[in-house]
């Protein structure tokens, strides 16, 4: 995703950031809201832009929120990224976040075939979300495993990996369980590529 785009969007959510996040709150998402708080607040980093401060809205309801500071750039510095994840504000979150720390993202994917026609790119390591849309993304695990790519899961199923819902069996690859912290998945991307 170019920084344009990237600009633009920190712009616009920046200008109705307090409405929509007082909007998520009043539904009673209090990690909603800080995912987006946190989504905005690295773009804003990453491309230089002040986003509106969303930690007194959030203080005020009672949830709490410690923006991220990056910490996991030595460690993922230069590696090319692969996202699967049909989130879209988790896949603008690992973006963000793992863009800040270093990382280069190589594409984005929601879907099983999008992700499959990024996977003969240079890459180093990718994050799947463990189901698509209520696909499996076990054929863009088997095509980044027979490139060699390592890669680690994501999923909202579960704590036991072997009987978690949407994970494909049968890969030596880490899960990691949502929610998480990008500061996690790049611990995770790290480990797998051999810079831990």
């Amino acid at each position: 995703v170019d920084g344009a785009f990237h600009i633009g969007l920190v712009q616009a959510v920046r200008d109705g950031l307090d409405a929509h996040i007082d909007g998520i709150l009043r539904v009673g998402d209090g990690v909603g809201a800080v995912r987006v708080a946190g989504v905005i607040a690295a773009l804003g980093r990453l491309h230089g832009v002040e986003a509106a401060p969303a930690a007194p809205q959030l203080a005020e309801a009672g949830v709490p929120y410690e923006p991220a500071q990056g910490d996991a750039a030595a460690r993922v510095d230069g590696l090319r990224i692969l996202i699967v994840e049909d989130a879209l504000l988790l896949a603008l979150e690992l973006s963000a976040g793992l863009s800040e720390a270093g990382a280069a993202i190589v594409g984005q994917a929601a879907e099983v075939s999008e992700a499959l026609k990024l996977v003969d790119q240079p890459i180093d390591a990718a994050v799947l979300d463990a189901n698509l849309n209520g696909a499996s993304v076990r054929p863009v695990a088997e095509a980044l495993a027979a490139r060699k790519v390592p890669f680690i899961f994501a999923t909202g199923y579960g704590d036991d990996r072997d009987g978690a819902p949407g994970v494909p069996e049968g890969f030596d690859a880490p899960v990691i369980r949502k929610p998480y912290d990008v500061t996690q998945v790049a611990a995770a991307l790290a480990e797998i590529t051999g810079r831990a």
